[in-house]
């Protein structure tokens, strides 16, 4: 996967941050987390990665995940599916 970019914005006031990763399924069925993407700036701004995702075992699925996490800690609050998407050329 050529020219990812992953984009999250703090859109409350609460002290909490906004977290993205990217989450793939392999040939085999097995899934793998990329490892999150933690926002800290603060409300009202957002931060784009401009990436690549690359996996011997082949990519059949990406998908990706926002959380919400509490402070500036590892501790989320909520996360969510925000889209997947199959390879097409699977």
């Amino acid at each position: 996967m050529d020219n990812l970019s992953l984009t999250v914005k703090d859109t409350a006031s609460d002290g909490n941050h906004p977290a993205i990763q990217l989450r793939t399924l392999q040939a085999n069925g097995t899934a793998k987390e990329w490892g999150w993407r933690h926002h800290y700036v603060g409300y009202g701004t957002s931060h784009t990665w401009n990436t690549y995702a690359y996996d011997t075992a082949g990519i059949k699925n990406a998908t990706i995940e926002v959380g919400n996490f509490k402070g500036s800690s590892t501790t989320y609050l909520a996360i969510c599916m925000a889209g997947s998407l199959n390879n097409p050329n699977w």
